[in-house]
């Protein structure tokens, strides 16, 4: 059974709806090579989508993370937006109702500093509805309650560009030699010991020799590595204890047949 559903798409104020107010719109990023690249999504997204102007603004003001690098247009339509976008985009920042600055090293919060209540300060301004002085406010790292100038007006979150990461792929790096055994001897049972292989019929441990272990590397014998016999006799005690479960303190009858020798890696 195949069942196709269409995305739903709500109906949008038209571009017309509220052409003539002034509105605030702002974007950020990490740096000014993401903001650029912010924009230029912005302006393609104008050029293909349909949306109010308002609509636009609100979304862009209560439903994104303010970042350090930023710029604020005051425009009155989508046209008017996109001009200043793509001005922005060519380089142009000096022009009428377009703020530009960094938030951690242009602190504003000096400005307000001076009067006596600085919330009721930013409340005139919202009330007033100062397109020009909030936006100035707001690229020079002040936080504005956005909500407060839309009060008894129908605006709504819309689907807008997200944020244009990077997009640099960070590679797991490749395991060397020395890597694999550091992850191996954090699995061992014991320096001496890799793996219990016991079963039913009988205990058993294996373990590999690897011949730059500190207790190969330094004993060799007419030129020969060679397994130092404590090393065996460590491995039968550390063996005993985890078969038996108890503290091994005596080992006695012990014969080494032949020397175990290491004729490769």
């Amino acid at each position: 059974a195949h069942l196709i559903v269409e995305e739903y798409e709500p109906s949008l104020a038209t571009p017309a709806d509220d052409e003539g107010l002034p509105q605030v719109i702002v974007l950020s990023a990490k740096n000014e090579e993401r903001l650029q690249t912010y924009a230029e999504k912005l302006i393609n997204y104008l050029e293909t989508k349909e949306a109010s102007l308002a609509d636009i603004a609100y979304t862009l003001q209560v439903g994104r993370e303010a970042l350090e690098e930023r710029i604020a247009l005051v425009v009155s339509t989508r046209e008017e937006l996109k001009e200043k976008l793509r001005q922005y985009c060519q380089g142009i920042i000096h022009a009428e109702g377009f703020y530009h600055g960094n938030a951690k090293k242009n602190r504003s919060d000096h400005i307000i500093a001076g009067e006596k209540d600085g919330e009721d300060f930013l409340d005139k301004l919202i009330s007033a509805r100062k397109s020009d002085e909030l936006a100035e406010l707001w690229v020079k790292g002040l936080e504005i309650e956005w909500d407060l100038l839309y009060l008894g007006e129908n605006v709504k979150r819309i689907s807008l560009p997200n944020y244009p990461f990077f997009k640099k792929r960070y590679w797991v790096p490749k395991s060397t030699g020395k890597d694999i055994q550091s992850i191996k001897d954090i699995s061992k049972l014991h320096p001496l010991l890799d793996i219990n292989t016991s079963t039913l019929q009988g205990q058993k441990f294996e373990t590999s020799l690897i011949k730059n272990e500190f207790y190969l590397a330094d004993h060799k014998i007419n030129g020969k590595i060679v397994l130092p016999g404590a090393a065996s006799i460590e491995m039968a005690r550390a063996a005993g204890e985890i078969a038996g479960e108890q503290k091994i303190v005596r080992l006695q009858d012990i014969n080494w047949l032949q020397p175990i020798t290491l004729e490769d890696d």
